[in-house]
């Protein structure tokens, strides 16, 4: 059995901040080129699903801002005596 094949997979990445595309690749140790297109493929699609998500909470409080309250409804008194 190869060496390479008892050793762990793993990859260290940390970006600049919340929110920032700057990535830096700390730490890149064992990773068989497939292992980086099924990761790349997951947070591919993670992103979508989030985005996806914060597009329709954003739509939803839109909708919820342009719903209307009709005023109290006026009640007409006559006098019945």
């Amino acid at each position: 059995m190869d060496e390479n094949t008892q050793k762990p997979s793993y990859i260290h990445i940390e970006f600049d901040q919340y929110g920032s595309t700057n990535f830096t690749a700390l730490d890149i140790s064992n990773v068989h080129p497939l292992q980086l297109l099924a990761v790349s493929s997951y947070l591919e699609f993670e992103a979508k699903y989030q985005l996806n998500y914060a597009k329709t909470v954003a739509l939803q409080k839109e909708e919820n801002r342009k719903l209307t309250v009709p005023d109290k409804p006026k009640i007409l008194r006559t006098d019945m005596t």
